[in-house]
């Protein structure tokens, strides 16, 4: 795990509530890394699915996700690879015009996604989201 992975697996993951309840649902075993997600008031994230070696993450909304959205997209193209800008991690573009929208929610409880599925968030809130990502490897 790379050192932010390493600082919030301590943080959230050694003798906490949510270690509790993730053994209890029987998803601590699947917990490959453990991340956060900050953005900006009205920012939104390309439409992308995310690469390594998880398949599925629990999102749970922690400041300021009302009226933001998470959307899913059907892509009639091939993605483009890219890294993401500041940590280098690698991830699957889609262009806007190439997608088709399935289904949008806001992110007001937990919910574990298919981040193999297109997918963007986008916060047009004046507040400043914040969600913790909590990344399952498959079954």
């Amino acid at each position: 795990m790379a050192d932010h992975n390493v600082f919030y697996s301590k943080l959230f993951l050694e003798d906490t509530v949510l270690k509790e309840s993730l053994t209890y649902v029987n998803l601590f075993d699947r917990v490959t890394s453990i991340g956060c997600n900050v953005m900006l008031p009205y920012r939104s994230i390309s439409i992308h699915t995310d690469m390594g070696r998880y398949d599925s993450s629990l999102n749970i909304p922690l400041s300021g996700y009302i009226g933001s959205r998470v959307n899913f997209y059907k892509s009639l193209t091939d993605p483009i690879i890219g890294t993401l800008k500041y940590s280098g991690i690698p991830f699957q573009k889609f262009e806007d015009e190439t997608c088709e929208l399935l289904d949008s929610f806001e992110l007001n409880t937990p919910y574990i996604i298919n981040v193999k599925v297109p997918h963007n968030v986008v916060n047009n809130t004046p507040n400043t989201r914040v969600a913790l990502l909590i990344r399952l490897k498959s079954l």
